[in-house]
This record gives structure tokens, C-alpha cells and sequence, in this order.
């Protein structure tokens, strides 16, 4: 035993010997028990164990009395990888070394559970690892070059093939191919997508390089070093037949030229008067004077009157437009600045002879202030960066949206700006103000969009066959929406995992029944927005924004007695007024288009007394352009004074107060007598508009009316104190008043 004890004891270290094998030879037998002198009551013990020796054992036990025990151990090594087997005669054990030995043994066994843990847990990890590999890369859009699996062609293949050309319809009774087919089967080494947060279309789709509207943006801000024609580069394929298929649309004969030019000859009057018009593509650059005065020296050959088109992705810079307008005014050289995205725009949703005459009667306006209707331009398109960012963020979380803000600050603008960063998804935009006021139409409007859009989108995509939508069964009206939508998103997903159809209801208000009863709204619009809500938490592919000048929609809990589906679904978020920041650049932006420039002082000024609200903002810069008179110094440039605005505020009052006056009708009177309070004191405590000695009812009513005022920024606090933050319709309540 004390052999045993010894040798099994021991952990193997430096100056140690392990030996694992067969038993030893006789002759070593014979030695060994020649050694021990064993007591005539002991019998024989035959021991097996790993010979392990530490050159310092005869020091370790110097106090063994019996030294024999130590020799059979340190004399008769054995060679590696042989395990020894010896004979010996049993012997007592002294005391001390037993203990110590004993202990020895323990903690080699934990040593050994220790590492033997620690090897599970390293297998463990392991194995995790491969595990979420694994899972990650299933997660990973799937590139083009990464599907070698053939169950993955085949299903691929089943959905693409070679298709005619689109046919889109300009007119009734008219058409016209806008696209070349696509065969993704001829080109397998090559990524149909271009993987980014936004953009996912084809890069030989029509929207392939002009889609990221927030990119041109980026650009814009890096493009000063652009300085000639040739550092612009070439465009692309995609951009050049969208272009060529915008102006076709609008009745110009597109031919070559010389140096790979665009040269367009109008087929009608008024254009058709220029003869041959030059038509140049600047993407990636931000249009400067020095590359205007390089369009003018390459083009101008007569004295006659010219036109050109130029086409740019990134906002010209406000040295481009003044010397357009030197050009147009005393050159008679007139060039027509085009936004590629809005192109594109205008070719999906075929409206390009509508985009076109837009675009020339702005360059006809003297005002570039004075706009009417939501902006479709990227160009004229300022201060909500981030908030677009939030958006788009939301959608691809499968959040729904609420937007809410008062008319006209821009909720139809920032949709439609919207709606082209999301141009990878499938997007149905429906006015709500001028369609039936019934969901089975509803239905059958937001089928024809979707597929509308997804054949403009994606060419080569086989598309399902869907029958019209039964007008006359409700119930299996709304069965076959919930069919056809899933079975595009099918159809759709085999493209990339994250594809969604994108529903944006503007004008939301009239879609449901008004508290009061007057407006009773959609017939069906229960359901309806119980089926939008089913198919996004069942499926997972459908995200729908409501645009409306009223949250009720999403806080009331019931609607005519009947639960409310909208009840708490719409994350809210009210459009607010533009920054100061925000607001000087498009005041100078619209401005440096007519050679108008401000001082520092009247543009704080002018943001005082507009609160950045845009509609408002545009419309007193309106009235300031035509008091400078524009049409006689926006050739050599003017710059506008603090005492140009002063006298502008009051000619604004007098005879361009509509909008505030609509605002003040459509407010509570509660509110009104808040607003009320508030302009003749200026600025009010809580405690002084809500006193603690009326009812309970009448306080809430008072503070809820607190609530909209600021969720709609006609009032702010700052101190604890609430005030009117545009300074315009603080003078409009108390002239009214």
C-alpha cells in the first residue's frame, strides 16, 4: 500500500518519469521482494501502478525509516508508456506519511476534475460557436455568387425567366417600353443587389443608381472639388434609359451626338422652337459656376435663344444657379436643372408630362417661393435628415407609423421624400382625400399600386396572377386582399428576405368617423384596419403609415361602439417645425435660385416670426422677393435686410394671413382662449392657465388643450413658461382678437 500511496500520489512535473505498459521481468520481481522484509502475518498484495519519480524523493522522506519502501521505487524505473506491475510483501505504513500522501491524492483528483470541466467547457463553447455561425449566415441577404445550392437555382429559375420588354401606358389607348429585359441567368457571377440599410434594387433596373435620395444628399456636401465635365464621369446605363424614357414621354426625339451627347429635338411647340437641345448627365458632382461656364463655352454657338438640360443627383451649389440666371437674363442661354430621382420618380408612377411641366413652369416663375402644392423635388427638400433616418429605421423594424402635424408643415412632402429612400420595397401610396369613401375600393387601390410598383421595380420578377378583387362580396373581398398581397411578398422574398410592401395613407382623418358625428368616414375601415394589422403580426411583410392633422386614430379604444383595431398601434410622431438651420437653407437655397441673398440678421428675423414652420416661411420670403423686386435685381444679385422683412410682416398680415386664419378656426375654443391668454401676456406659468379653482373636468379639458398646442409647437415652454412660437400668428391673435 505504501508503494501505491507513493507512487499514485505524486503529480507528474519536471524530474519526473511516467511509465505505462506490461509487468516487469521476473529478475525485477525477485530484487523487489528481496528488499522487503515482510512481517510472516502479511500476505502478498500484488500492486499495479504508473512509476513516477521525482529526483528529490530520497530528501521529501528522509524520516521513512524503512528506506526499502523508497528504493523499489527510485531503482527499478520502468521505460516510458509501460505501466509496472510488482509484487510486494505488505508492510505497515508510518503515520505522517500517510497523511501526507493521502492529501497529495486529493488534490490531484480535483487538479484532474478541474481540467476535465474545463475541456467540456471549452467543447461547449466550441460547439456554440459553430452553432451561431451557422445561424448568422442564414440570416445574411443571399448574394447571387453565394447560391450554389441547386435547390436554390431551382427555385430561382422556377420564378425568373427571359419576359418581353414592360409595357407601361402613357395616355389612354397609348404605351410605350421603358425598359430593356433583364436576364439574371446570363450573368451568375454577378450580385443582382447592392447591398446597403436602403437601397436594394437591380443594378440594371431603371432605379438601380438614382434611387438614394439620403446619398445624393452625402454627396452634396463633399462635391466641392467638381470643376469640370470630365471629372463628373459617365452615368450609368440605368440612368441614361430613364432619362431618355422621360423625355420620349414627353414627346422628344432622343438621338446621339457628338462626344456620346444626348441631343433631344421636340416633336411640339413650344420647345420645338430650339431645334436641337442639348441634354447633359452630372451624376455624383454638385453642379458649380465653373461647370455652368464650361456648359455654356461647349455648347453656344449662336446668338439665338438656347436650351439645355442638365440632370443631377446632388443640390446644385447656390454659385450655379447665379450664374444660370446671368446666362438666362443677358445671354439669352437658358439651362434647365432636373433632379435625376425626380425623374425616376415621374417615369414609376407615370407622370412624366405632369413632372415635366412643372419643372419649366418654375423656370417661368419669378417666385420660387411660391409653391402650392408638397414637394417633389429632392432638391427643394430641407431640414428633416433625421427624422427620415427615424423612418426608416421604423420600417424596417415593422413598426407602423403615425404622422401627425398641422396642414400644410409638410407631412405629404416628407411621404413622398420617404417613399423614394424606400425604393427598394414595394410601396402603395393612396390619397385618401380622392378615392370612394368605401374600403372595398380601398382594396382593389392597393393591389393595383403594389403591383404596379413591384413590375416597375423589378422587370424580370414573374409576378403572380391575380384576378380583380370581387367589388361586391365584402368578406371575400377582404380574403383575397390578404391572399394576393402574400402571395407577391412570396414571389418577392425569393429576391431578398427583407423586402416589404409598404402601405402610406395620406389624409387619414377622413378615413374614420369624426367624434362628433358629422363625418361618418370609410365604410368598412374596422375591418380594414384589422386585416392591415393581422397580415403585419401574422406574416411579417406589411408596414402601413397613416398620415393624418389628427392622432385620434390611434387613441381612441372604440369607434362608433365597435373596438378600434388602430387602438395604441401606431407609434406617434408629430411632424415638427424645421431648425433655425434647417430653415436659412432653404431660404437661401430657393433664394440663390433668383439672386437673392440675406443678411444674418434678416434671417433671424424671419425665423422669429415663422417658428421654421415651411409653408409660412416660403410664403413671407414670397412676399419679401416681391417687395425687393426680383424680376429687376436677381440678375446682378440683392441682399435682403432685417428692414426689408419689418416691412414685409405687415403686407403679410394684411393680405397673406389665409393659412393662420384656417389654423386659428380649426383649434377648440378652449384652445383658442389659451392661445388667448397667452399672446396678450406673452408668456403664461401652468398655474395661469389652468386654475386650481375650476372643476376637475374643465382642468382637463385645459390641459389637454396645453397638450395639442405643444404637440403641434404652436406654443413651447422654456422656463416653465409657455409662449407662441411663431411670432406671425401671435400678431394674428391679437389683430383677430
Amino acid at each position: 500500500m505504501l508503494i501505491s500511496s507513493l507512487i499514485t500520489g505524486f503529480s507528474p512535473g519536471s524530474h519526473s518519469v511516467a511509465a505505462h505498459g506490461s509487468a516487469p521481468t521476473e529478475p525485477v520481481k525477485r530484487e523487489a521482494e528481496q528488499m522487503i522484509s515482510v512481517p510472516p502475518r502479511h500476505s502478498l498484495i500484488k500492486l499495479t501502478f504508473p512509476a513516477i519519480i521525482h529526483s528529490d524523493l530520497d530528501k521529501e522522506y528522509s524520516h521513512v525509516q524503512d528506506a526499502a519502501h523508497i528504493q523499489v521505487a527510485k531503482v527499478y524505473p520502468v521505460p516510458p508508456q509501460r505501466r509496472t506491475t510488482v509484487t510486494a510483501k505488505n508492510t505497515d505504513v508510518p503515520p505522517s506519511l500517510s497523511t501526507s500522501l493521502s492529501e497529495s491524492r486529493k488534490t490531484n483528483v480535483s487538479a484532474v476534475t478541474e481540467a476535465i470541466t474545463n475541456i467540456k467547457f471549452v467543447i461547449l463553447g466550441a460547439v456554440l460557436l459553430m452553432l451561431g455561425g451557422l445561424f448568422i449566415s442564414s440570416l445574411l441577404p443571399p448574394f447571387s455568387g453565394a447560391q450554389s445550392a441547386a435547390g436554390a437555382q431551382a427555385r430561382m429559375a422556377s420564378r425568373l425567366k427571359a419576359t418581353d420588354p414592360k409595357i407601361y401606358e402613357t395616355e389612354p389607348g397609348k404605351s410605350i417600353d421603358l425598359s430593356v429585359p433583364i436576364h439574371p441567368a446570363s450573368s451568375p457571377d454577378r450580385g443582382i443587389f447592392t447591398f446597403e440599410e436602403a437601397p436594394l434594387v437591380k443594378k440594371d433596373s431603371p432605379l438601380g443608381d438614382v434611387s438614394d435620395t439620403s446619398a445624393g444628399l452625402e454627396a452634396s456636401k463633399s462635391s466641392q472639388r467638381s470643376v469640370s465635365l470630365s471629372s463628373a464621369g459617365s452615368p450609368s446605363p440605368a440612368l441614361l434609359r430613364t432619362t431618355k424614357s422621360f423625355f420620349t414621354l414627353n414627346h422628344f426625339e432622343c438621338m446621339n451626338g457628338p462626344d456620346d451627347r444626348v441631343i433631344l429635338r421636340a416633336k411640339r411647340s413650344p420647345y420645338s422652337d430650339y431645334g436641337e437641345i442639348p441634354l447633359f448627365l452630372v451624376p455624383g458632382v454638385s453642379l458649380c459656376d465653373a461647370l455652368v461656364q464650361e456648359l455654356y463655352t461647349s455648347v453656344r454657338q449662336s446668338p439665338q435663344k438656347t436650351l439645355v438640360f442638365v440632370v443631377v443627383e446632388t443640390l446644385p451649389q447656390a454659385s450655379a444657379y447665379q450664374q444660370i440666371l446671368e446666362y438666362a437674363l443677358e445671354k439669352n442661354f437658358q439651362i434647365v436643372v432636373m433632379s435625376s430621382q425626380q425623374i425616376v420618380q415621374a417615369v414609376r408612377t407615370s407622370q412624366c408630362p405632369q413632372v415635366f411641366e412643372k419643372i419649366m413652369a418654375s423656370i417661368a416663375a419669378r417666385n420660387e417661393y411660391e409653391s402650392m402644392t408638397p414637394v417633389e423635388n429632392p432638391h427643394e427638400f430641407f431640414g428633416r435628415e433625421e427624422l427620415l433616418d427615424s423612418l426608416r429605421h421604423s420600417v424596417s423594424h415593422l413598426q407602423h407609423i403615425g404622422l401627425f402635424g398641422l396642414r400644410s408643415i409638410g407631412k405629404t412632402s416628407l411621404l413622398w421624400q420617404l417613399r423614394e429612400q424606400l425604393s427598394q420595397h414595394i410601396i402603395a401610396y393612396i390619397d385618401l382625400q380622392h378615392v370612394p369613401r368605401n374600403c372595398s375600393y380601398l382594396y382593389r387601390e392597393i393591389v393595383r399600386e403594389c403591383f404596379r410598383d413591384a413590375s416597375f421595380k423589378y422587370p424580370e420578377l414573374v409576378l403572380p396572377v391575380v384576378q380583380d378583387l370581387d367589388a361586391g362580396q365584402q368578406e371575400h373581398q377582404s380574403i383575397q386582399f390578404i391572399q394576393t398581397l402574400t402571395a407577391l411578398w412570396e414571389a418577392l422574398k425569393l429576391y431578398r428576405h427583407d423586402v416589404k410592401i409598404l402601405l402610406l395613407l395620406d389624409e387619414a382623418e377622413c378615413f374614420t368617423p369624426t367624434i362628433e358625428g358629422q363625418d361618418h368616414g370609410f365604410t368598412g375601415f374596422h375591418e380594414f384596419l384589422g386585416i392591415i394589422r393581422g397580415i403585419s403580426q401574422q406574416y411579417g411583410f406589411l408596414v402601413s403609415m397613416i398620415v393624418s392633422s389628427d392622432p385620434e386614430i390611434s387613441r381612441l379604444d372604440t369607434w362608433k361602439g365597435q373596438s378600434n383595431p388602430g387602438f395604441q398601434f401606431y407609434k406617434e410622431v408629430f411632424l415638427p417645425l424645421l431648425t433655425e438651420n434647417g430653415c436659412n437653407h432653404m431660404i437661401e437655397s430657393l433664394g440663390a435660385q433668383m439672386g437673392l441673398q440675406y443678411t444674418e440678421e434678416a434671417l433671424s428675423r424671419i425665423y422669429y416670426e415663422t417658428g421654421g414652420h415651411p409653408y409660412i416661411t416660403r410664403q413671407l420670403c414670397g412676399v419679401i422677393a416681391e417687395m425687393a423686386g426680383v424680376h429687376e435685381y436677381r440678375a446682378q444679385g440683392y441682399s435682403i435686410q432685417s428692414r426689408e422683412v419689418e416691412n414685409a410682416i405687415s403686407d403679410y398680415l394684411e393680405y397673406k394671413s389665409d393659412y393662420l386664419s384656417s389654423v386659428w378656426q380649426r383649434l377648440s375654443s378652449v384652445e383658442q382662449e389659451i392661445l388667448l391668454t397667452i399672446a396678450t401676456n406673452h408668456s403664461c406659468a401652468l398655474k395661469d392657465l389652468v386654475s386650481p379653482a375650476e372643476d376637475y373636468d374643465a382642468r382637463r379639458r385645459r390641459r389637454k388643450a396645453i397638450s395639442t398646442l405643444t404637440e403641434n409647437e404652436l406654443v413651447e415652454k422654456c422656463e416653465n413658461k409657455y409662449s407662441i412660437k411663431m411670432g406671425l400668428f401671435e400678431r394674428f391673435v391679437l389683430a383677430s382678437n
